[in-house]
């Protein structure tokens, strides 16, 4: 390797440091501590794109301006400079960052001493690790994706497509083949025009070339390239790519993983094709993995939707002959009392929408308890009303809870003995409006909101349970508590 060396006191010493510095397969550049250069090898001009003929011929700010277009980070790299030249003993090891083409390079620097051990000098070296640096990248861009898992398998895999866009600083599509479109999937990268699009057919995109050699591609240049050379991203100056297929479990082709972007200088090789197949792998998973979670949820859709419509054939075989009776029982002076069952039904059907709103609890019950009062003294059952004066407001549907307030009172009066009262309490206490409601009656159930029990009407049973869930819509709870004779139900919901 050829060595270029500035003229310097004693031919023999010039000679023996050429000859050193062309034995090396790193770029060397030796300077007085002045910044001028005295030596260079052939290998320093090859990394910087400068003749080392001109470097040794030529002062400092002439040697800077020679490979300043090659440093990525110019501000940074001459304050550094000044600080390193402003301090003869200085000793540094870095990494320099090129561009055009983009290269690495790790770099050290220290002084040259005389044999008092004065400097007198500083040499630089600088090696080529861009491989190395790219190597080491992938390995942690690899470590990263393989800690990657989100519970939504869609959330996985756009992280790892914006992991691929950010290890290359450059675009990141998945697409998914749809016939001859190309759906995008998720796409990773700076804000793009592409962001708002759904997809791209096949022949417009670089996408065919991967498609029709179902395996990896890399077209460096697509300029040059014929496959591609007429396709529009290429004339919008889009000239470099790099896909790999993703697969279903059996091994079919259905999308692809790619970059693209304008770098065409910055070559892409083999290793870059496996750090994508690696990462294709995973989403491959990711995609598996919401295809199954998908058909499991659907199925279990359709298991729920049979479950329920047998709960309904189920409900309707019981109700029936319920509601007959009810019918034909109905007070022939209180017509009011079909009313009273159509509510009661009606409060089986859980509402698409609740209607909440400001509601005063005792005005609810006090309606509740007038629609039923002639029922009250047919059956010679008494009513006991205990209400906290001022009682807050509470948020409430006033008609899903007045129905659920009927169904507590008919409950009463189906289960409580001539000669019975059912006594009312209403207060407020930590914020929340209570109810108490007690009967007399002569046995309570373990569970009287079960809706499936057969020791009541199927209506009374069912009327309960609806009476409970109600009073959950509105942030409160319904409980029962049996006594020795009768039962207790509690209700309470928060203040407005």
């Amino acid at each position: 390797m050829t060595t270029v060396v500035r003229q310097l006191p004693g031919g023999d010493a010039g000679a023996l440091l050429g000859g050193i510095l062309g034995a090396v397969d790193f770029g060397v550049l030796y300077t007085t501590l002045d910044h001028t250069a005295l030596a260079c090898n052939v290998r320093f001009g090859e990394l910087f794109g400068i003749s080392p003929e001109r470097v040794v011929d030529s002062d400092p700010n002439e040697v800077r301006a020679m490979v300043r277009r090659r440093i990525a980070d110019l501000s940074q790299w001459t304050t550094n400079l000044e600080e390193v030249y402003a301090d003869p003993e200085r000793i540094q090891q870095d990494q320099l960052q090129l561009v055009h083409p983009p290269m690495v390079l790790y770099r050290i620097t220290a002084p040259v001493y005389d044999r008092e051990g004065k400097p007198v000098g500083r040499i630089w070296t600088f090696q080529d690790v861009t491989r190395e640096d790219a190597r080491r990248r992938m390995r942690d861009s690899l470590h990263e994706a393989s800690l990657i898992f989100e519970a939504d398998p869609s959330l996985t895999y756009r992280r790892l497509t914006e992991l691929v866009a950010r290890h290359y600083d450059s675009y990141a599509f998945l697409s998914i083949r749809r016939d001859d479109f190309m759906e995008f999937r998720c796409l990773g990268g700076p804000p793009s025009p592409a962001s708002t699009m759904k997809g791209h057919f096949i022949r417009d995109s670089y996408c065919q070339v991967c498609v029709a050699a179902n395996g990896p591609v890399i077209v460096q240049d697509g300029r040059k390239d014929a496959r591609t050379s007429k396709l529009l991203p290429v004339q919008l100056g889009v000239t470099r790519y790099m896909g790999v297929p993703v697969r279903d479990p059996y091994g079919r082709p259905i999308g692809t993983l790619c970059i693209l972007d304008g770098r065409s200088d910055e070559i892409l090789g083999e290793e870059d094709l496996s750090f994508m197949n690696q990462i294709a792998a995973r989403i491959m998973g990711e995609l598996d993995r919401e295809e199954r979670e998908t058909l499991m949820r659907n199925d279990l859709e359709r298991v729920q939707a049979r479950l329920i419509q047998t709960e309904r054939l189920s409900v309707a075989s019981r109700l029936g002959p319920s509601i007959a009776h009810e019918i034909r029982s109905a007070p022939a002076d209180n017509p009011d009392w079909l009313e009273t069952l159509a509510d009661r039904l009606l409060s089986f059907e859980r509402p698409r929408e609740s209607r909440l709103s400001r509601v005063q609890l005792a005005n609810v019950l006090d309606r509740v308890l007038g629609r039923l009062a002639s029922r009250f003294v047919e059956c010679d059952i008494k009513i006991e009303r205990e209400y906290e004066p001022d009682l807050p407001m509470i948020h409430a549907d006033p008609v899903r809870l007045e129905r659920a307030l009927l169904n507590l009172a008919v409950d009463a009066l189906d289960e409580t003995p001539p000669g019975g009262t059912y006594r009312l309490r209403l207060w407020t206490e930590l914020g929340q409006v209570r109810m108490e409601a007690a009967d007399d009656r002569l046995e309570t159930p373990l569970d009287p909101f079960d809706p499936f029990r057969q020791d009541v009407p199927a209506d009374i049973a069912l009327g309960l349970y609806a009476a409970r869930e109600i009073i959950r819509e509105s942030g409160g709870r319904l409980e029962a508590t049996p006594r020795p004779k009768g039962s207790v139900y509690r209700l309470e919901i928060p203040a407005a």
